[in-house]
């Protein structure tokens, strides 16, 4: 019966020993994974870094710039603020201010602005901060349910 003992001992200590080399092979996959996503995420969060946050531009601010200048009447004075001010969010070149009719033509005029309107950063900052809450507030209550 000792001799019994120490057989099952001994296919104990070798199902143990397997089932280590398992665990460890397991172990080993998996900090490689953890090794890889690390990798992963710190060029991820490199590439993030790297992009300049002014080129980034949220969708929706243009989507209701856009909305609210075609909405507005073509004799609207705030028809060009509102163009004016997506150009100046869009970084527009001075060609592309003279096809969206912010500037003459450089060939007809020295000129460059068809409208005298001078906002310096200041107020066209206090001009998109009132936009953006009439916009918000806009919305809200659109998205409320009326109260019961």
């Amino acid at each position: 019966t000792e001799l019994e003992d120490l057989r099952k001992q001994l296919e104990d200590g070798e199902k143990m020993r397997t089932y280590l080399k398992d665990y460890e092979l397991q172990n080993n996959r998996l900090q490689d994974e953890v090794t890889e996503l690390k990798n992963q995420l710190q060029e991820n969060t490199q590439r993030m870094a790297e992009l300049d946050s002014d080129e980034n531009i949220d969708r929706r601010i243009i989507t209701n710039l856009l909305v609210t200048f075609l909405e507005l009447p073509h004799g609207d004075t705030k028809r060009f603020e509102v163009l004016q001010l997506m150009s100046n969010i869009l970084n527009f070149s001075t060609q592309e201010q003279e096809r969206v009719g912010l500037r003459r033509s450089t060939v007809l005029s020295t000129t460059e602005d068809i409208n005298p309107i001078d906002l310096d950063d200041e107020s066209l900052t206090n001009q998109w901060i009132s936009f953006l809450l009439k916009e918000s507030n806009t919305r809200r209550h659109q998205s409320t349910p009326p109260e019961s």
